[in-house]
Protein backbone atom coordinates (compact mmCIF):
# COMPACT_ATOMS: atom_id res chain seq x y z
CA UNK A 1 0.00 0.00 0.00
CA UNK A 2 1.62 2.87 -1.02
CA UNK A 3 2.39 5.57 1.34
CA UNK A 4 0.09 8.81 1.89
CA UNK A 5 2.25 12.09 1.58
CA UNK A 6 1.37 14.32 4.66
CA UNK A 7 -0.56 17.24 3.18
CA UNK A 8 1.69 20.81 3.63
CA UNK A 9 0.41 23.30 6.10
CA UNK A 10 -0.45 26.49 4.21
CA UNK A 11 0.32 29.31 6.49
CA UNK A 12 -2.70 31.77 7.55
CA UNK A 13 -1.97 34.86 5.72
CA UNK A 14 -5.00 37.01 7.19
CA UNK A 15 -2.31 37.41 10.32
CA UNK A 16 0.86 39.05 7.74
CA UNK A 17 -2.46 41.54 6.75
CA UNK A 18 -3.39 41.93 9.63
CA UNK A 19 0.32 43.48 10.94
CA UNK A 20 0.40 45.05 7.98
CA UNK A 21 -3.18 46.81 8.44
CA UNK A 22 -2.29 47.39 11.93
CA UNK A 23 0.76 49.68 10.46
CA UNK A 24 -1.11 51.11 7.89
CA UNK A 25 -3.32 53.09 10.58
CA UNK A 26 -1.69 53.84 13.29
CA UNK A 27 1.95 54.82 12.06
CA UNK A 28 1.14 58.00 11.03
CA UNK A 29 -0.33 58.73 14.15
CA UNK A 30 2.16 57.66 17.02
CA UNK A 31 3.98 60.37 18.74
CA UNK A 32 4.74 60.79 22.31
CA UNK A 33 4.92 64.01 23.96
CA UNK A 34 6.99 64.22 26.93
CA UNK A 35 8.41 60.62 26.92
CA UNK A 36 10.80 60.87 24.32
CA UNK A 37 13.23 63.48 22.96
CA UNK A 38 12.39 63.17 18.90
CA UNK A 39 8.14 62.67 19.76
CA UNK A 40 7.75 61.74 15.62
CA UNK A 41 10.72 60.34 14.16
CA UNK A 42 11.79 57.88 16.73
CA UNK A 43 8.65 56.29 17.75
CA UNK A 44 7.17 55.99 14.29
CA UNK A 45 10.67 54.48 12.98
CA UNK A 46 10.90 51.94 15.93
CA UNK A 47 6.83 50.73 15.09
CA UNK A 48 7.97 50.28 11.60
CA UNK A 49 11.10 48.36 12.42
CA UNK A 50 8.92 46.27 15.13
CA UNK A 51 5.98 45.56 13.03
CA UNK A 52 8.15 44.68 9.89
CA UNK A 53 10.14 42.61 12.73
CA UNK A 54 7.13 40.56 13.24
CA UNK A 55 6.32 39.99 9.59
CA UNK A 56 9.84 38.32 9.07
CA UNK A 57 9.81 36.09 11.84
CA UNK A 58 6.12 35.43 11.15
CA UNK A 59 7.77 34.19 7.86
CA UNK A 60 10.74 32.03 8.94
CA UNK A 61 8.50 30.87 11.91
CA UNK A 62 5.95 29.18 8.69
CA UNK A 63 9.18 28.17 7.03
CA UNK A 64 10.65 26.22 10.15
CA UNK A 65 7.68 24.45 10.43
CA UNK A 66 7.39 23.38 6.58
CA UNK A 67 5.02 26.01 5.39
CA UNK A 68 4.84 26.96 1.71
CA UNK A 69 4.81 30.78 1.67
CA UNK A 70 4.38 33.38 -1.73
CA UNK A 71 7.23 34.23 -3.21
CA UNK A 72 7.52 36.96 -5.81
CA UNK A 73 8.64 35.67 -9.60
CA UNK A 74 9.63 39.15 -10.87
CA UNK A 75 12.94 40.66 -10.97
CA UNK A 76 11.58 43.22 -8.59
CA UNK A 77 12.79 41.52 -4.84
CA UNK A 78 16.30 41.53 -6.77
CA UNK A 79 16.41 45.24 -7.09
CA UNK A 80 14.96 46.04 -3.44
CA UNK A 81 18.00 43.65 -2.02
CA UNK A 82 20.33 45.39 -4.35
CA UNK A 83 19.16 48.42 -3.00
CA UNK A 84 19.17 47.32 0.72
CA UNK A 85 23.06 45.99 0.24
CA UNK A 86 23.70 49.35 -0.93
CA UNK A 87 22.65 50.44 2.43
CA UNK A 88 25.48 48.28 4.27
CA UNK A 89 27.85 49.12 1.79
CA UNK A 90 27.12 52.70 2.02
CA UNK A 91 28.66 52.06 6.28
CA UNK A 92 32.25 51.45 4.05
CA UNK A 93 33.15 54.97 3.55
CA UNK A 94 30.18 57.21 5.25
CA UNK A 95 31.54 60.30 6.53
CA UNK A 96 28.44 60.52 9.18
CA UNK A 97 28.01 57.02 10.82
CA UNK A 98 25.03 58.04 12.97
CA UNK A 99 23.17 59.02 10.65
CA UNK A 100 23.85 56.24 8.25
CA UNK A 101 22.74 54.02 10.62
CA UNK A 102 19.65 55.90 11.07
CA UNK A 103 19.09 56.34 7.47
CA UNK A 104 19.59 52.54 6.83
CA UNK A 105 17.73 51.46 8.85
CA UNK A 106 14.69 53.29 7.57
CA UNK A 107 15.55 52.44 4.25
CA UNK A 108 15.72 48.51 4.83
CA UNK A 109 12.37 48.73 6.98
CA UNK A 110 10.87 50.43 3.99
CA UNK A 111 12.49 47.85 1.22
CA UNK A 112 11.31 44.74 3.66
CA UNK A 113 7.69 46.24 4.13
CA UNK A 114 7.22 46.80 0.40
CA UNK A 115 8.35 43.41 -0.26
CA UNK A 116 5.29 42.05 2.42
CA UNK A 117 2.96 44.18 1.18
CA UNK A 118 3.60 42.95 -1.98
CA UNK A 119 3.12 39.10 -1.43
CA UNK A 120 0.42 39.51 0.94
CA UNK A 121 -1.92 42.10 -0.71
CA UNK A 122 -4.75 41.16 -3.20
CA UNK A 123 -7.67 43.72 -4.99
CA UNK A 124 -9.64 43.20 -1.75
CA UNK A 125 -6.92 43.84 0.70
CA UNK A 126 -5.72 46.67 -1.17
CA UNK A 127 -8.93 48.38 -1.12
CA UNK A 128 -8.96 47.90 2.94
CA UNK A 129 -5.18 49.55 2.88
CA UNK A 130 -6.65 52.75 0.76
CA UNK A 131 -9.58 53.32 3.84
CA UNK A 132 -7.19 52.71 6.26
CA UNK A 133 -4.83 55.04 4.92
CA UNK A 134 -7.62 57.91 4.72
CA UNK A 135 -9.17 57.08 8.41
CA UNK A 136 -5.08 57.41 9.94
CA UNK A 137 -5.19 61.17 7.22
CA UNK A 138 -8.37 62.27 8.55
CA UNK A 139 -7.65 62.01 12.31
CA UNK A 140 -4.21 63.49 11.16
CA UNK A 141 -6.09 66.42 9.53
CA UNK A 142 -8.52 66.88 12.32
CA UNK A 143 -5.26 67.36 14.43
CA UNK A 144 -3.61 69.63 11.88
CA UNK A 145 -7.26 71.74 12.16
CA UNK A 146 -7.48 72.31 15.84
CA UNK A 147 -4.14 73.22 16.14
CA UNK A 148 -4.63 75.62 13.20
CA UNK A 149 -7.11 76.81 15.36
CA UNK A 150 -4.66 77.24 17.98
CA UNK A 151 -5.55 74.40 20.54
CA UNK A 152 -4.58 70.79 20.39
CA UNK A 153 -5.62 67.18 21.43
CA UNK A 154 -1.35 65.92 21.90
CA UNK A 155 0.28 69.06 22.55
CA UNK A 156 -1.42 71.52 25.60
CA UNK A 157 1.52 73.89 25.04
CA UNK A 158 0.08 74.83 21.61
CA UNK A 159 0.69 78.91 21.31
CA UNK A 160 -1.26 81.50 19.24
CA UNK A 161 0.16 81.57 15.51
CA UNK A 162 2.20 78.08 15.90
CA UNK A 163 3.15 76.77 12.68
CA UNK A 164 0.92 73.34 12.33
CA UNK A 165 3.05 69.91 12.34
CA UNK A 166 -0.47 67.45 13.00
CA UNK A 167 1.28 64.37 14.30
CA UNK A 168 4.25 64.18 11.55
CA UNK A 169 6.75 66.79 13.17
CA UNK A 170 6.41 69.64 10.89
CA UNK A 171 4.58 71.35 8.25
CA UNK A 172 6.20 70.40 5.32
CA UNK A 173 6.42 67.08 6.41
CA UNK A 174 2.70 67.27 6.97
CA UNK A 175 1.75 68.06 3.88
CA UNK A 176 3.97 65.68 1.80
CA UNK A 177 2.42 63.08 3.65
CA UNK A 178 -0.83 64.37 3.34
CA UNK A 179 -0.71 63.93 -0.64
CA UNK A 180 -1.50 60.34 0.16
CA UNK A 181 -4.38 60.04 2.02
CA UNK A 182 -6.04 62.70 0.02
CA UNK A 183 -5.28 61.05 -3.36
CA UNK A 184 -6.55 57.48 -1.40
CA UNK A 185 -9.49 59.35 -0.91
CA UNK A 186 -9.81 60.39 -4.25
CA UNK A 187 -9.63 56.61 -5.45
CA UNK A 188 -11.88 56.09 -2.80
CA UNK A 189 -14.81 58.12 -4.59
CA UNK A 190 -15.06 56.17 -7.69
CA UNK A 191 -14.84 52.81 -5.79
CA UNK A 192 -17.75 53.62 -2.96
CA UNK A 193 -21.31 54.16 -4.43
CA UNK A 194 -24.38 55.47 -2.39
CA UNK A 195 -24.06 57.60 0.59
CA UNK A 196 -20.49 56.88 1.84
CA UNK A 197 -19.69 58.30 -1.65
CA UNK A 198 -20.86 61.60 -0.03
CA UNK A 199 -18.90 61.15 3.02
CA UNK A 200 -15.60 60.94 0.82
CA UNK A 201 -16.17 64.25 -0.59
CA UNK A 202 -16.54 66.17 2.67
CA UNK A 203 -13.51 64.00 4.19
CA UNK A 204 -11.69 65.25 0.20
CA UNK A 205 -12.48 68.79 1.08
CA UNK A 206 -11.22 68.78 5.19
CA UNK A 207 -7.93 66.70 4.13
CA UNK A 208 -7.82 69.34 1.42
CA UNK A 209 -7.82 72.26 3.70
CA UNK A 210 -5.25 70.84 5.85
CA UNK A 211 -2.90 70.15 3.14
CA UNK A 212 -3.33 74.04 2.65
CA UNK A 213 -3.18 75.05 6.81
CA UNK A 214 0.11 72.80 5.98
CA UNK A 215 1.96 75.58 3.38
CA UNK A 216 4.03 72.83 2.03
CA UNK A 217 4.14 74.11 -1.53
CA UNK A 218 6.06 70.65 -2.58
CA UNK A 219 3.01 68.74 -1.69
CA UNK A 220 0.80 71.61 -3.42
CA UNK A 221 2.71 70.79 -6.96
CA UNK A 222 2.59 66.88 -6.01
CA UNK A 223 -0.94 67.20 -5.89
CA UNK A 224 -1.71 68.97 -8.66
CA UNK A 225 0.43 66.39 -10.79
CA UNK A 226 -1.50 63.50 -8.75
CA UNK A 227 -4.68 64.43 -8.49
CA UNK A 228 -5.97 65.37 -12.45
CA UNK A 229 -3.85 62.53 -13.24
CA UNK A 230 -5.80 60.14 -11.29
CA UNK A 231 -9.11 61.60 -12.93
CA UNK A 232 -7.89 61.08 -16.62
CA UNK A 233 -7.38 57.55 -15.70
CA UNK A 234 -10.09 56.96 -13.89
CA UNK A 235 -12.27 58.13 -16.75
CA UNK A 236 -9.69 56.10 -19.28
CA UNK A 237 -11.19 52.85 -16.95
CA UNK A 238 -14.80 54.08 -16.67
CA UNK A 239 -14.68 54.94 -20.53
CA UNK A 240 -15.61 58.52 -19.81
CA UNK A 241 -15.29 60.92 -22.03
CA UNK A 242 -15.80 64.50 -20.17
CA UNK A 243 -15.99 66.90 -23.49
CA UNK A 244 -18.86 64.30 -24.51
CA UNK A 245 -21.09 64.60 -20.94
CA UNK A 246 -20.42 68.47 -21.41
CA UNK A 247 -21.81 68.46 -24.97
CA UNK A 248 -25.25 65.64 -23.93
CA UNK A 249 -25.37 67.98 -20.51
CA UNK A 250 -24.39 71.35 -20.82
CA UNK A 251 -26.96 73.12 -18.60
CA UNK A 252 -25.80 70.78 -16.03
CA UNK A 253 -22.01 71.30 -16.05
CA UNK A 254 -22.40 75.03 -16.32
CA UNK A 255 -24.54 75.04 -13.24
CA UNK A 256 -22.02 72.98 -11.95
CA UNK A 257 -19.42 74.93 -12.70
CA UNK A 258 -20.76 78.25 -11.31
CA UNK A 259 -21.91 76.49 -8.12
CA UNK A 260 -18.35 75.58 -7.45
CA UNK A 261 -17.06 78.92 -8.38
CA UNK A 262 -19.53 80.85 -5.76
CA UNK A 263 -18.86 78.07 -3.19
CA UNK A 264 -15.09 78.50 -3.53
CA UNK A 265 -15.87 82.58 -2.96
CA UNK A 266 -18.03 82.17 0.12
CA UNK A 267 -15.75 79.61 1.85
CA UNK A 268 -12.65 82.32 1.03
CA UNK A 269 -15.28 84.91 2.30
CA UNK A 270 -15.71 83.24 5.89
CA UNK A 271 -11.54 82.07 6.38
CA UNK A 272 -9.92 83.47 8.86
CA UNK A 273 -7.76 86.39 8.39
CA UNK A 274 -4.30 83.86 9.13
CA UNK A 275 -6.03 81.53 6.58
CA UNK A 276 -6.18 84.67 3.43
CA UNK A 277 -2.86 86.19 4.89
CA UNK A 278 -1.21 82.74 4.92
CA UNK A 279 -2.66 81.94 1.24
CA UNK A 280 -2.08 85.47 -0.46
CA UNK A 281 -0.65 85.64 -3.77
CA UNK A 282 2.62 87.13 -2.72
CA UNK A 283 3.23 84.62 0.63
CA UNK A 284 2.43 81.91 -1.78
CA UNK A 285 4.52 82.99 -4.99
CA UNK A 286 7.32 84.03 -2.54
CA UNK A 287 10.56 83.01 -3.99
CA UNK A 288 12.98 83.72 -1.50
CA UNK A 289 13.65 80.06 -0.31
CA UNK A 290 13.69 78.20 -3.54
CA UNK A 291 16.08 80.71 -5.06
CA UNK A 292 18.59 80.37 -1.49
CA UNK A 293 18.39 76.55 -2.58
CA UNK A 294 18.94 76.37 -6.03
CA UNK A 295 21.92 78.81 -5.57
CA UNK A 296 23.33 77.44 -2.65
CA UNK A 297 22.12 74.15 -1.94
CA UNK A 298 22.30 72.64 -5.08
CA UNK A 299 25.36 74.13 -5.71
CA UNK A 300 27.17 72.45 -3.01
CA UNK A 301 25.35 69.04 -3.56
CA UNK A 302 26.61 69.36 -7.00
CA UNK A 303 30.14 69.91 -5.66
CA UNK A 304 29.99 67.05 -3.56
CA UNK A 305 28.82 64.74 -6.22
CA UNK A 306 31.76 66.11 -8.61
CA UNK A 307 34.24 64.40 -5.42
CA UNK A 308 32.62 60.83 -5.44
CA UNK A 309 30.84 60.57 -8.76
CA UNK A 310 30.22 56.56 -8.31
CA UNK A 311 29.45 55.83 -4.58
CA UNK A 312 28.58 59.61 -3.30
CA UNK A 313 29.92 60.16 0.63
CA UNK A 314 27.86 58.20 2.50
CA UNK A 315 24.27 57.98 3.70
CA UNK A 316 23.04 61.09 4.65
CA UNK A 317 26.56 62.67 4.93
CA UNK A 318 25.55 65.97 3.23
CA UNK A 319 24.83 67.18 6.46
CA UNK A 320 28.35 67.65 8.06
CA UNK A 321 30.40 67.43 4.46
CA UNK A 322 28.50 70.72 3.23
CA UNK A 323 30.68 72.66 5.22
CA UNK A 324 33.76 71.96 3.93
CA UNK A 325 32.14 71.44 0.37
CA UNK A 326 31.48 75.88 1.35
CA UNK A 327 34.67 76.50 2.08
CA UNK A 328 36.24 74.74 -0.74
CA UNK A 329 33.40 76.89 -2.98
CA UNK A 330 34.30 80.28 -0.87
CA UNK A 331 38.20 79.48 -1.73
CA UNK A 332 37.39 79.13 -5.77
CA UNK A 333 35.31 81.85 -6.31
CA UNK A 334 35.34 84.37 -3.17
CA UNK A 335 31.25 85.08 -2.83
CA UNK A 336 29.10 82.32 -2.09
CA UNK A 337 28.48 83.47 1.36
CA UNK A 338 26.95 86.82 -0.24
CA UNK A 339 23.11 86.99 0.30
CA UNK A 340 23.21 83.37 2.23
CA UNK A 341 21.26 83.79 5.46
CA UNK A 342 20.91 80.11 6.29
CA UNK A 343 24.72 78.79 5.76
CA UNK A 344 23.96 75.69 7.80
CA UNK A 345 21.80 73.33 5.76
CA UNK A 346 21.39 69.65 6.64
CA UNK A 347 19.07 68.56 3.41
CA UNK A 348 19.69 69.81 -0.30
CA UNK A 349 15.80 70.17 -0.54
CA UNK A 350 15.67 67.70 -3.72
CA UNK A 351 15.61 64.04 -3.25
CA UNK A 352 17.53 63.54 -6.74
CA UNK A 353 20.34 65.30 -5.52
CA UNK A 354 20.14 63.84 -2.32
CA UNK A 355 20.53 60.32 -3.82
CA UNK A 356 23.71 61.38 -5.66
CA UNK A 357 25.22 62.39 -2.48
CA UNK A 358 24.10 59.54 -0.13
CA UNK A 359 24.99 56.40 -2.91
CA UNK A 360 26.50 58.29 -6.21
CA UNK A 361 25.31 56.81 -9.73
CA UNK A 362 25.27 53.46 -8.93
CA UNK A 363 22.60 54.14 -5.96
CA UNK A 364 20.40 56.24 -8.17
CA UNK A 365 20.16 53.82 -11.22
CA UNK A 366 19.45 50.91 -8.75
CA UNK A 367 16.20 53.54 -7.32
CA UNK A 368 15.55 54.44 -10.88
CA UNK A 369 15.43 50.56 -12.29
CA UNK A 370 13.22 49.90 -8.98
CA UNK A 371 10.58 52.91 -9.52
CA UNK A 372 10.50 52.22 -12.90
CA UNK A 373 9.91 48.60 -13.10
CA UNK A 374 7.25 48.83 -10.17
CA UNK A 375 5.18 51.60 -11.72
CA UNK A 376 5.53 50.06 -15.17
CA UNK A 377 4.39 47.32 -13.54
CA UNK A 378 1.08 49.50 -11.99
CA UNK A 379 0.73 51.25 -15.77
CA UNK A 380 0.48 47.34 -16.97
CA UNK A 381 -2.22 46.71 -14.33
CA UNK A 382 -4.34 49.91 -15.22
CA UNK A 383 -4.49 49.34 -18.68
CA UNK A 384 -5.55 45.76 -18.96
CA UNK A 385 -9.51 45.25 -20.21
CA UNK A 386 -8.96 41.67 -18.39
CA UNK A 387 -8.33 42.87 -15.17
CA UNK A 388 -11.16 43.53 -12.26
CA UNK A 389 -12.46 47.49 -13.03
CA UNK A 390 -11.71 48.54 -9.14
CA UNK A 391 -8.23 47.04 -9.43
CA UNK A 392 -7.27 48.95 -12.47
CA UNK A 393 -8.34 52.13 -9.98
CA UNK A 394 -6.40 50.82 -6.96
CA UNK A 395 -3.84 50.51 -9.08
CA UNK A 396 -4.19 53.57 -10.32
CA UNK A 397 -4.73 55.56 -7.25
CA UNK A 398 -1.17 54.01 -5.73
CA UNK A 399 0.33 55.08 -9.37
CA UNK A 400 -0.87 58.50 -9.00
CA UNK A 401 0.15 58.71 -5.12
CA UNK A 402 3.78 57.95 -6.41
CA UNK A 403 3.77 60.18 -9.33
CA UNK A 404 3.03 62.95 -6.66
CA UNK A 405 5.37 62.31 -4.13
CA UNK A 406 8.16 61.90 -6.91
CA UNK A 407 7.37 65.81 -8.30
CA UNK A 408 7.17 66.93 -4.69
CA UNK A 409 10.73 65.36 -4.62
CA UNK A 410 12.16 67.93 -6.82
CA UNK A 411 12.21 70.45 -4.32
CA UNK A 412 11.88 68.40 -1.15
CA UNK A 413 13.04 65.66 0.76
CA UNK A 414 10.27 62.73 1.17
CA UNK A 415 12.03 59.77 1.53
CA UNK A 416 14.33 60.96 4.56
CA UNK A 417 11.10 61.43 6.57
CA UNK A 418 9.75 58.09 7.71
CA UNK A 419 6.03 58.87 7.22
CA UNK A 420 6.68 59.71 3.59
CA UNK A 421 9.10 56.70 3.07
CA UNK A 422 6.68 54.19 4.76
CA UNK A 423 3.42 55.39 2.35
CA UNK A 424 5.72 55.21 -0.51
CA UNK A 425 6.58 51.82 0.12
CA UNK A 426 3.12 51.15 0.85
CA UNK A 427 2.04 52.51 -2.96
CA UNK A 428 5.06 50.47 -4.80
CA UNK A 429 3.78 47.32 -2.24
CA UNK A 430 -0.07 47.68 -3.33
CA UNK A 431 1.32 48.52 -7.39
CA UNK A 432 3.31 45.41 -6.87
CA UNK A 433 1.11 43.15 -5.54
CA UNK A 434 -1.86 43.95 -7.50
CA UNK A 435 0.21 43.39 -10.52
CA UNK A 436 1.80 39.65 -9.47
CA UNK A 437 -1.77 38.51 -9.00
CA UNK A 438 -2.63 39.93 -12.04
CA UNK A 439 -0.11 38.39 -13.81
CA UNK A 440 -0.08 34.44 -12.56
CA UNK A 441 3.87 36.00 -10.89
CA UNK A 442 3.10 34.55 -7.05
CA UNK A 443 4.34 30.99 -6.35
CA UNK A 444 4.19 28.98 -3.33
CA UNK A 445 8.03 27.45 -2.11
CA UNK A 446 9.30 26.07 0.92
CA UNK A 447 12.37 26.38 2.68
CA UNK A 448 14.52 23.10 2.35
CA UNK A 449 14.60 21.37 5.72
CA UNK A 450 18.72 20.69 6.25
CA UNK A 451 19.00 24.61 5.92
CA UNK A 452 15.81 25.35 8.60
CA UNK A 453 17.90 24.49 11.90
CA UNK A 454 20.72 26.88 10.91
CA UNK A 455 18.99 29.59 8.63
CA UNK A 456 15.81 30.27 10.48
CA UNK A 457 17.49 30.91 14.52
CA UNK A 458 20.23 33.17 12.63
CA UNK A 459 17.22 35.63 11.44
CA UNK A 460 15.60 35.39 14.94
CA UNK A 461 19.25 36.42 16.20
CA UNK A 462 19.43 39.19 13.37
CA UNK A 463 16.14 41.00 14.43
CA UNK A 464 16.39 41.16 17.85
CA UNK A 465 20.14 42.91 17.69
CA UNK A 466 19.05 45.04 15.17
CA UNK A 467 15.41 45.97 16.71
CA UNK A 468 17.58 46.63 20.14
CA UNK A 469 20.52 48.35 18.78
CA UNK A 470 18.75 50.38 15.80
CA UNK A 471 15.76 50.65 17.47
CA UNK A 472 15.22 50.69 21.18
CA UNK A 473 18.88 52.19 22.11
CA UNK A 474 18.07 55.36 20.68
CA UNK A 475 15.40 55.79 23.37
Amino acid sequence: MPKVQPAVAKPNHSSYFAIIAFLVLTFPLLVLPRIVGNVFNTPKTLLMQIGVCVLVALQAFHLLRGKEVPVSKTGTPKLMLLAALLNFFSFFYTRNYYYTVVAATMNVTALLFLYFVSIHVTGRKAFWLLVLVSASGALVALETWLEFYDTSLLYPWTKEGSMVVGTIGNSNYLGAYLLFPLTAVTGLIWLIRGRGRYALFILWVFLFAALLFSRARAAWVGVFFAIPLLLYLVARIHRFSVGAYVRARRKRALLGAVSFLVLTGLLWTLAPERFRTMMGFSNVTNPASFKMRTEKYFQVSWWLFKENPLFGTGLWSFRNMVYDAQAEIEKSGGAFFKDYPEPKPRRVHNEYLEVLNDGGLVAALVLAALFWVVMKHGWTVIGSETAPREERVIAGTAFCALTGILVAALFFFPFRINTTLFMTALMLGITEGLYLRHSGLLEKSAFPVSARAVFIPVIFLLLAGWIYYAGYKPF
